[in-house]
């Protein structure tokens, strides 16, 4: 689905902040039930997740 807000999965923000920046996944929540909006554009799932990305010391 074009966005913004932009779909990123999980392992594109770790592997981009990789030895660069601690990325500490701190909550995930899914939708349910999926909003009309999203099932009617094709989406069988919706998830959120949220992450504290801190500088290596």
């Amino acid at each position: 689905m074009a966005g913004p807000p932009f779909s990123v999965p999980e392992s594109e923000i770790r592997t981009l902040f990789n030895g660069i920046m601690t990325t500490d996944l701190i909550k995930k929540k899914t939708a349910e039930p999926l909003p009309a909006r999203f099932a009617n554009r094709g989406l069988t799932s919706l998830h959120q997740l949220t992450f504290i990305i801190r500088r290596h010391n």
